[in-house]
């Protein structure tokens, strides 16, 4: 098992070097009245960790959420009135 993850690893980082490699070119980023230059691929990586952050807090937030609700004793609702014979319902 310790093998595979090796080798797994070992291919994300020759496909990492690869990414690397293919997106050397600078790229200019402008935000209002903000601007830089850096390297498409480190933009692209950037993006991603920012993506994987903001999808792990709110995976969180949600279970956290999910638990407290599971841990709450369900609201008991009085039962519903008979209609009177006048109603016609």
């Amino acid at each position: 098992m310790k093998r595979l993850l090796l080798y797994l690893f070992a291919l994300l980082a020759l496909l990492l070097i690869i990414f690397l490699i293919q997106n050397a070119e600078p790229v200019r980023l402008n935000l209002l009245i903000w601007s830089f230059e850096t390297r498409r691929a480190f933009l692209v990586l950037l993006i991603l960790l920012i993506g994987l952050f903001c999808g792990w807090t709110l995976g969180s937030l949600g279970r956290r959420r999910r638990r407290k609700e599971a841990a709450e004793p369900p609201a008991v609702q009085p039962p519903a009135a008979p209609p009177t014979p006048g109603e016609g319902g």
